[in-house]
């Protein structure tokens, strides 16, 4: 029997479109202000809600089959407003909006078309904001007082050094992704020059803990999609050390290149993190039972630093953050989340999105992370479902 096509199963959907776009402007989530408030990613992101709820959930139908973690934290985040001790709902408002916001989206598988798209959108907000940065934009702004630190600057609004270097690390693998499976030669180099172009524009940014992420998810991803440790897997690795070292030796200026040596690092505390860090676990160790085991309300680091030690600060680590914020049983319930989304990546050999989620991992190691569109992004990309080419033609209704 011959297969009469009635319907282009391949042809690119609205919402994925939007969504190729949302992912490509998450790096710049807090500049692109909308004259009605909040980002512009917000009004594109509740377009894309309804288009999906329209199409796909109008009987009300929902899975959470690979989002129960996610919403078991989330569940706990939100009780703990009935003790918490008031710093504001800014982050509370925050964490909600993306937990619906990805539960809604992962709710519609993509295509493989769909997924490249997205990806091709990733890599070339990356490498615009690269190009931006190397060509010295109006754009460009540079910290003279911090080692001549680069970052972007649109509206009078600055982009954080540290967000933009581990939001653009996640196009670096991306394009290195696509280099990697790319079969044309011509394919290949436009992939790697864009990996160049933003891992130097990250060493640009001075973002130490953007280079880490950058280059333990780009390990990853060489390590699991080479099958182990392989020539080219050595070849690649080398490559790559050689890369790095021709950056700092001959585009970074000479405070620039220092901020990335050992002794940097360790003479600064990791820029007065490791003394916040301090500061928490001492007032952590010393709460009673109660606050060790619930915390104070989600959001609610800041304040309780100020209360301890007389002064407010972010806590530059998801993982201290919530354990001040929402106790052991939060901690606990948020290091189920990350094992279970790398457990999932693992069993569908998704190594993008596992390398991905190594990148953000490491990122919140130094930044607060859950409160980010990035993070969510990568989320995303481990959770939802890619259609194969038999459910595509079903769907397209093919005799």
């Amino acid at each position: 029997m011959v297969l009469k096509i009635r319907k282009e199963p391949w042809n690119i959907r609205l919402e994925a479109f939007l969504l190729a776009l949302y992912f490509a402007l998450i790096p710049l989530e807090n500049v692109l202000v909308a004259s009605m408030g909040g980002s512009i990613n917000k009004y594109i992101g509740i377009l894309i809600i309804g288009i999906i709820i329209i199409k796909y959930l109008r009987n009300g139908k929902i899975s959470i089959a690979n989002y129960i973690p996610i919403m078991c934290f989330f569940a706990f985040s939100l009780a703990s407003y009935l003790w918490s001790i008031g710093a504001g709902n800014s982050y509370l408002n925050i964490l909600i909006n993306m937990t619906v916001c990805t539960l809604v989206f992962i709710q519609v598988p993509i295509r493989k078309s769909e997924q490249t798209l997205m990806l091709y959108a990733i890599v070339f907000a990356g490498v615009i904001l690269a190009l931006m940065m190397l060509t010295g934009s109006r754009a460009t702004t540079i910290n003279t007082i911090s080692g001549g630190r680069m970052t972007l600057v649109f509206g009078g609004l600055m982009i954080d050094n540290n967000n933009l270097a581990v939001s653009i690390s996640i196009c670096a693998i991306v394009s290195f992704h696509l280099f990697y499976l790319s079969k044309e030669a011509a394919s290949k180099a436009l992939w790697i020059v864009g990996f160049f172009l933003i891992t130097l524009a990250i060493f640009y940014t001075g973002s130490r803990g953007g280079l880490l992420a950058e280059i333990i998810g780009l390990a990853l991803y060489i390590w699991k999609s080479g099958n182990g440790i392989r020539f080219r897997t050595i070849l690649i690795v080398a490559v790559l050390i050689l890369l790095f070292s021709i950056i700092i030796q001959y585009f970074l200026s000479g405070g620039l290149a220092q901020r990335f040596s050992i002794f940097d690092v360790i003479s600064s505390g990791g820029t007065g993190r490791t003394r916040i860090w301090g500061d928490a676990l001492r007032s952590y160790s010393n709460d009673n039972f109660l606050r060790q085991a619930f915390g104070y309300g989600f959001g609610t680091f800041g304040k309780t630093q100020g209360l301890f030690w007389g002064h407010y600060t972010a806590s530059h680590n998801d993982f201290v953050g919530i354990l001040i914020e929402l106790g052991f049983v939060g901690l606990v319930l948020f290091i189920i989340v990350w094992i279970k989304l790398f457990q999932k990546t693992l069993i569908d050999q998704n190594w993008l999105a596992f390398s991905l989620l190594a990148v953000v991992f490491v990122g919140s190691l130094s930044l607060e992370m859950l409160i980010k569109k990035m993070l969510w992004l990568v989320w995303y990309f481990a959770l939802v479902k890619i259609q194969d080419v038999d459910s595509v033609r079903k769907e397209a209704n093919l005799d």
